[in-house]
């Protein structure tokens, strides 16, 4: 029951408080009457404290509509019927009905890419063939249907204090939790560095968000080619067929990276070979979201 999205805080640090909380309420003998200590006592207080941390309860989704963001992805759209407590950098898990649903069942995570005060919810989505049962779910959605959320989480989020420098570091899909971030306001009065790695110019998605947001962008193409209209790109040679750079790489691209807190979205060979470069060049401190891809 701990471990359940239903019951769960949205943040690694209020569930580990929690965990903490119930195990000394079960574990400490105390009677008071009609009330002992008991697994059944812990878990109700736990839950209780989960409920006050984050967003609680299903949530109805309705579908508004579908933008393609580059040739492989795209941006769904839904309109909740009640306002969605979440902060920029955070997901939101859904119940996806789709036939032949695998050993995940019929839930699913996307990283939110609309910003808290939207009133929408959206989410950026690689949608490239081979296409999977729930993504052909996603896809088939006409709108006015329906989804329903279960939880809101995630620790994918900036510091609290907006006079640290940040570094944002995001292959391909993994985008879309910074657009939440710009889309908030969250990084225009910061010291933040945008760094986005691509295969080609086609597959930068966002790029208008990206212009419009004022913050300084860094576009590294794979294919070595220009990015879009508006986009300054990195300066350098290319990297893989990923764009993923080595330590020496990043380190040229940002010089005083050790002074910044970095952050790295991608797919999960991706994220973790960024994540090893970044601390490879003096990163203190790198957080990761890796979109495993459904």
């Amino acid at each position: 029951m701990l471990t359940e999205p239903l019951t769960l805080p949205p943040r690694r640090r209020q569930q580990l408080a929690l965990a903490a909380v119930v195990g000394v309420v079960f574990a400490v003998p105390y009677n008071l009457g009609f009330l002992a200590n008991s697994p059944e006592a812990a878990l109700l207080l736990g839950n209780l404290l989960a409920f006050i941390a984050g967003q609680r309860g299903r949530i109805s989704l309705r579908f508004t509509g579908v933008r393609a963001l580059t040739p492989d992805t795209s941006e769904f759209t839904f309109e909740p019927s009640r306002p969605v407590r979440f902060l920029p950098g955070q997901y939101m898990e859904l119940d996806l009905p789709h036939a032949g649903s695998d050993g995940k069942g019929r839930r699913r995570v996307f990283s939110l890419a609309s910003a808290p005060q939207d009133g929408l919810v959206k989410f950026g989505v690689r949608t490239a063939a081979p296409l999977s049962q729930a993504k052909k779910a996603l896809l088939a959605l006409q709108p006015g249907d329906e989804l329903v959320a279960t939880s809101v989480a995630g620790d994918f989020v900036l510091p609290r204090d907006p006079r640290r420098p940040v570094l944002l570091i995001a292959a391909g899909i993994g985008i879309t939790p910074y657009v939440s971030h710009l889309s908030s306001g969250g990084l225009q009065e910061r010291d933040a560095v945008l760094l986005y790695l691509a295969r080609n110019a086609e597959e930068v998605a966002f790029a208008g968000e990206l212009r419009e947001s004022g913050m300084r962008v860094l576009v590294r193409l794979a294919d070595g080619a220009e990015p879009p209209a508006g986009l300054a790109a990195a300066p350098g040679g290319t990297g893989d067929r990923e764009g993923r750079l080595d330590a020496n790489a990043l380190l040229a691209l940002v010089p005083d990276i050790g002074a910044r807190e970095v952050y790295v979205s991608g797919s999960p060979a991706s994220a973790a070979s960024l994540r090893r470069a970044a601390k490879s060049a003096g990163a203190r401190r790198v957080h990761v979201d890796s979109f495993s891809g459904y």
